[in-house]
């Protein structure tokens, strides 16, 4: 980089901000900038650019020379003209698109022009205009074109009248001499052909005349040995004929496809060519590893297993995949592969109508109906690896197809992968209405889940749509979700055996009530591992809704319910970002992570750019310890209040966090006109508040700071906290207004109340003082002083009355 290149600048062509440059008087420069469109690198592939520039001195200037654009980035050698005069120089980059012409000008470029310490060798400051100097050159050009275009005249006329005419002549005699030399030499070349072709055929005359020797005496052989074999045929033929009246017809249909028996083709298969052996079945070509080539009619109604299971032996003799056809494969019987197999179905845009809840999202396959007894508790579908070597099985595969059972009494569970081993993948599957467990991993390791529906399945107390566990093995590992939707489904997710999850892109509705439950809708218990969640949608709609005021709503269920490790070596993480928790119905506890038996939970819960929808004015929502919320929307719901639920008596309402951290969090009310009468937050054992703010006019008390747990040091740590009104200690019943503070030093209204220092945190310092007169750890403070207290380990605390 030379010296006069200058610091490089970032520029956002749409967003109206100005970028400053600064140069010396004189200097010659290169301007570097990075271009940016709405934050993202802007794309100038088919644009030319030009700096259009107004000097302090009234001067203009425009220069589109010298300008260079590599991806988003933009080098300008600067004009001279740029530095003549001091002072500050406006200037914009302005991009013309070189197909249509359009152009798209920059927001202002400050070149600040520092006046040289001797002017007296600048240059007079001109208006400059690099295209100008352009088209002058380009007319000196034409200029000088004219001269030589008169001289070039001159040399045609010449060529035209003597050169051009005797290089026509010559060329026509050597023209004549080249077709009289081709016509000798095709004469003598027929010539050479027609006698090698006279002595091949003499040749091939002699070889057939010992071919047909030899094949005369072969054929007196064969038909001496043929005889005798053909009477036998002709014996057993008629004797067929006898013994199944229809032959003659079979015989007539084999003999019109008998050249097809053999045939080979080439079937395009996932998007590739596979060169696969073709049979015939009742006159219909079908590829090896089709359901239908061993007897399967798809009908819905037609049980397909047995054909289900020779399809299943053939493919694990040739390794090939099992194809299912359009329609519903009817099933009754259960089925277990202990081998890696790929089960593809045909990807269809129709409903089967089998089923009462069509996902219209979906690409839809062949759906495999199942029509066992309402009595059957197993597994339709087992899949395992009959090996020692499990981790290195890999290869197990499902797509394009809709899991349904028949019966909306069943007790039957779906699908069972037990130890299968790397990268099982399922695309574009459904389950629909199984009502004991819709499907279980153990032991799968980097696998993926893409485009995956699970309805109407987990009705049972103890069963799960979705239940990761340790299986026989190890627990699951590495298993990724990606556009998934889970909905109607009475018990979610069970996750007690797993390790590095991430669910993507999803939504996950519910729709029963807290009494209706015995467990949470989706719980991770025992070895759970990491877990992360992005851009998903929680939403328990008719989750605790308008039930009677004499239930006790401690005892619902949480939504989600996250049981902590018991060791810190084993701390676990959840993280959750860009997600939306959001309900229909009121009082909805959302997730909690802690035990109440004041056990440390070694587990951290995180929350980025996520929106919490109505979270209850009457219980907690949210029940966490470590946890962690940055740049997070939280809108409270004061709707459902006691007249519909009990009062927690222990923990507050809302939300309540212990050894957590918010920053940068937003608070508002949801319905107009309610108004927050007791605190909505419990707080315990250091929590950190910054950049807090909210809509003040529908509140008057949030903050209560609780101590449910014998011997715990409590304390809240507040850096910025915008618009709070009051903060209430609830366990000595002690209401003050915070009104403002400077990082660790509180200034509180303390007014006609009698307060005890035991409750703060020590190493803090805080101010008091009253419009009337108050008692502070037993001392009389006179209206209208303020009182500043001093807390530390060492002392205690100190009280000083100040003037």
């Amino acid at each position: 980089m030379s010296i006069q290149e200058l610091q490089t600048s970032r520029l956002d062509i749409n967003n109206n901000y100005e970028i400053d440059v600064t140069l010396k008087q004189l200097d010659d420069i290169v301007l570097k900038i990075v271009v940016y469109d709405k934050s993202l690198p802007a794309d100038l592939s088919n644009y030319t650019a030009r700096l259009k520039a107004f000097k302090s001195d009234q001067i203009p200037l425009i220069q589109n020379t010298q300008i260079y654009i590599n991806n988003n980035e933009v080098t300008i050698m600067g004009d001279p003209q740029l530095g003549t005069t001091s002072g500050i120089v406006k200037a914009e980059l302005q991009f013309i698109n070189k197909t249509t012409f359009e152009k798209k000008s920059s927001f202002y470029i400050n070149i600040n022009v520092v006046a040289s310490v001797l002017e007296t060798d600048r240059g007079i400051s001109v208006a400059t205009c690099t295209l100008l100097k352009e088209i002058d050159n380009k007319l000196d050009q034409i200029e000088n074109i004219g001269n030589i275009l008169e001289d070039a005249i001159e040399v045609n006329n010449e060529l035209k009248d003597t050169t051009i005419p005797a290089a026509n002549v010559a060329k026509n005699g050597l023209e004549s001499s080249i077709d009289n030399a081709n016509t000798a030499k095709l004469d003598l070349d027929q010539s050479k052909t027609n006698a090698d072709n006279s002595k091949i055929a003499l040749d091939e005359s002699m070889e057939a005349a010992n071919d047909s020797k030899s094949a005369l005496d072969l054929s007196k052989t064969n038909a001496d040995t043929s005889k005798s074999e053909l009477e036998a045929v002709v014996q057993e033929a008629n004797q067929f004929v006898l013994d199944h009246p229809d032959a003659s017809n079979l015989i007539e249909t084999v003999a019109e496809h008998s050249t097809q028996l053999s045939k080979k083709a080439y079937y395009p298969i996932l998007n590739s060519e596979y060169n696969v052996d073709i049979c015939l079945v009742k006159n219909i070509i079908y590829r090896y590893g089709d359901v239908r080539r061993y007897g399967a009619k798809a009908d819905g109604t037609t049980l397909d297993d047995a054909a289900f299971e020779n399809a299943l032996l053939y493919a694990k003799q040739s390794k090939c995949p099992i194809y299912l056809p359009s329609g519903a494969m009817a099933l009754a019987s259960n089925h277990n592969i202990d081998f890696p197999v790929k089960i593809i179905g045909e990807a269809s845009t129709s409903w089967h109508g089998k089923t009462s809840y069509p996902i219209n999202t979906r690409t839809y396959g062949t759906m495999i109906l199942d029509l066992s007894d309402d009595t059957d508790t197993n597994f339709l579908l087992t899949f395992s690896y009959g090996n020692d070597n499990y981790r290195n099985a890999g290869g197990f595969e499902l797509r394009n197809l809709l899991f349904c059972h028949g019966s909306d009494t069943n007790t039957k569970s779906c699908l069972y992968f037990n130890a299968t081993g790397w990268e099982l993948k399922i695309d574009n599957v459904t389950l629909d209405n199984f009502k004991g467990n819709a499907i279980v991993l153990a032991g799968v390791y980097d696998s993926y889940i893409s485009k995956f529906t699970v309805v109407r399945c987990g009705y049972i107390d103890g069963k799960y749509a979705i239940v990761v566990n340790q299986g026989t093995t190890d627990s699951s590992n590495a298993v990724h979700f990606t556009d998934f939707h889970f909905e109607f489904n009475k018990y979610i997710m069970n996750i007690q055996g797993q390790r590095h999850f991430t669910f993507t892109s999803g939504k996950i509705e519910h729709g029963y009530s807290g009494t209706d439950l015995t467990d949470n809708p989706i719980k991770f218990t025992n070895t759970w591992g990491e877990c992360f969640w992005s851009n998903v949608f929680f939403i328990p709609n008719n989750f605790d809704q308008f039930e009677a005021n004499s239930v006790n709503a401690e005892t619902f269920p949480y939504f989600i319910c996250i049981t902590p490790s018991n060791s810190q070596e084993n701390r676990k993480t959840m993280a959750f970002s860009n997600c939306t928790f959001t309900t229909g119905s009121g009082g909805t506890k959302y997730i909690k992570n802690i035990a109440n038996t004041g056990d440390r939970p070694y587990c951290n819960i995180l929350f980025s750019n996520c929106l919490f929808n109505s979270i209850s004015g009457c219980q907690p929502s949210v029940f966490l310890s470590q946890a962690e919320f940055t740049n997070c929307i939280i809108y409270v719901s004061n709707k459902y209040d006691t007249t519909y639920f009990q009062q927690f008596a222990s923990y507050g309402k809302g939300m309540y966090l212990e050894n957590s951290k918010m920053d940068n969090i937003f608070f508002d009310v949801m319905e107009s006109g309610q108004v927050i009468t007791t605190p909505i937050i419990c707080l315990n054992t250091g929590v950190s508040l910054d950049n807090i703010s909210y809509r003040a006019y529908q509140f008057n008390k949030w903050f209560s700071a609780y101590n449910s747990m014998a011997n715990t040091q409590r304390g809240v740590k507040c850096s910025r906290i915008v618009g709070w009104k009051h903060l209430t200690a609830s366990d000595t019943n002690i209401d003050f207004s915070l009104v403002t503070y400077n990082y660790n030093n509180f200034y509180i209204d303390v007014s006609g109340v009698s307060i005890t220092l035991s409750n703060f945190m020590c190493g803090e310092i805080f101010y008091f003082y009253a419009t009337s007169a108050f008692t502070l750890a037993g001392n009389a403070i006179p209206i209208g002083k303020t009182v500043r207290v001093t807390t530390n380990y060492a002392l205690g605390y100190n009280i000083e009355i100040l003037p």
